[in-house]
């Protein structure tokens, strides 16, 4: 790999992440690091001013990527009919978003679909859709532009922390595990099957103990070997309140594969708290760099 700058920030709806990468022959390096806590007042897409001044001093990115943790992306699991043609599924998926969100538009969303499950004999799949407004993706590239910083791909969180995992624990493409995301009052889980998403749940409004019992009983059918956490909400009291009941729990460290550059000072800062950067790490790798380490 030729040598390039790459960023990638990460919004949630209280926090945003900045992290950029170097890319070298010899390795990866870590330049910058930071997290903005943002009032109510400010935007989704607010940068202080001495976060602007540090990212454009670096000159222009070969990429920049933005992962969205907002509750403002919806998802929803939903058994389909794979005799129809896949125009009447997209009709169906758009029928089903219809009846559970009233004033979902097709046009003014960009919807995603995921096949979890296909069984050939029976003719049914199930499949995993979310949805997010395309006027929110066109406030986040717009207001970076503002900033004349350039994004590239936007992306759900959970798209991205999954690059990561992969890029860091490639081994999991051998083995059973889940991907725990906690953010705000939402708790997503991913669940792979040799390294297969096979399955999708989620809690809305869950303490730390009910969480505990959520995914014990959701997660019963997987019996996933390791639990992998991530997301801006994960304070302690999860962490201790998971680790201490579910087996094999890991909180997702996604700078494992790169040197800390002795310029990155508030590295330290951070430490324990690595897994609120695993969408920036995920984004800045991509789909293409992954495919390029296995």
């Amino acid at each position: 790999m030729i040598k390039e700058l790459r960023a990638g920030i990460c919004i949630s709806d209280e926090r945003t992440q900045v992290v950029v990468v170097e890319f070298r022959p010899d390795g990866m390096d870590l330049r910058y690091l930071e997290e903005i806590i943002r009032t109510p007042e400010q935007s989704f897409t607010y940068l202080p001013d001495a976060t602007i001044k540090s990212l454009t001093s670096f000159g222009k990115f070969a990429k920049l990527s933005v992962s969205i943790e907002t509750g403002n992306a919806m998802t929803l699991v939903l058994p389909m009919d794979t005799s129809l043609p896949e125009v009447n599924l997209e009709e169906q998926i758009d029928w089903e978003w219809k009846n559970y969100l009233p004033e979902y538009v097709p046009s003014e969303f960009l919807r995603s679909k995921t096949v979890l499950t296909n069984d050939a004999e029976t003719q049914t799949s199930v499949v995993l859709s979310s949805i997010i407004k395309h006027s929110l993706l066109n406030e986040i590239r717009d207001g970076l532009r503002s900033y004349k910083l350039s994004a590239g791909n936007v992306e759900l969180i959970s798209t991205n922390v999954e690059i990561a995992l992969r890029f860091i624990h490639p081994e999991i493409k051998n083995k059973t595990i889940a991907m725990v995301g906690v953010s705000g009052m939402r708790l997503d889980v991913h669940v792979y099957v040799s390294g297969k998403l096979s399955a999708y749940k989620y809690g809305i409004g869950l303490q730390p103990k009910e969480a505990v019992d959520f995914l014990a009983n959701e997660l019963l059918e997987y019996l996933p070997e390791t639990l992998y956490l991530y997301g801006s909400a994960l304070t302690y009291e999860w962490q201790k309140a998971l680790k201490s009941s579910l087996g094999v729990v890991v909180n997702l460290n996604p700078f494992r594969k790169f040197r800390v550059l002795p310029e990155v000072k508030n590295y330290s800062k951070y430490i324990g708290h690595e897994h609120r950067f695993c969408g920036c790490i995920g984004g800045i790798i991509g789909n293409d760099t992954l495919r390029a380490e296995r």
